[in-house]
């Protein structure tokens, strides 16, 4: 599944992009109070990740530091992995243990060198379930202001 600036595949929950100069953010839609488009992983049909777009005009390349909120619904006894591009070609991963609340959280990753090879519409990051489906209703990335780290990321494939 994939959530970008212009649309979002295989789903039919609406999704709201916004942009500013220092926050990108994808969110579920919310009416009269309540949530409706969460977006989910569907282990079971063989779709274990969201993919998300960044609009290049925003981020792309890198490394960049940046802080990635996500807000999700803690439900079940998975686990959630954000999985993103690091220099060098390889790969970071953060994960959340769920714990069955039924409550929504928000988890806060600070990464000093991610870097965002999709040129378009193809994946900066993913979340990725693992045990159970993960659910997930906002993401926001934000630059952080500071020194520039000075590894260099792979260039974004030729269009």
């Amino acid at each position: 599944m994939l959530l970008s600036a212009r649309y979002q595949r295989t789903r039919a929950q609406r999704v709201g992009i916004r942009s500013h100069d220092w926050t990108y953010t994808a969110t579920a839609d919310f009416r009269a109070g309540e949530m409706v488009g969460l977006v989910v992983t569907d282990l079971a049909g063989g779709d274990g990740r969201i993919g998300f777009a960044l609009d290049d005009r925003f981020l792309m390349g890198g490394p960049h530091r940046v802080a990635v909120k996500a807000t999700y619904h803690d439900m079940g006894r998975g686990r959630w992995s954000l999985v993103y591009a690091r220099p060098g070609g390889n790969e970071g991963r953060r994960t959340v243990e769920c714990r069955d609340t039924e409550k929504v959280f928000t988890a806060t990753f600070h990464l000093p060198d991610a870097c965002f090879p999709g040129a378009g519409d193809a994946f900066d990051f993913t979340v990725e379930a693992e045990g159970e489906d993960a659910t997930v209703s906002f993401i926001r990335v934000i630059k952080a202001r500071g020194q520039e780290v000075v590894r260099h990321c792979p260039e974004p494939p030729a269009r």
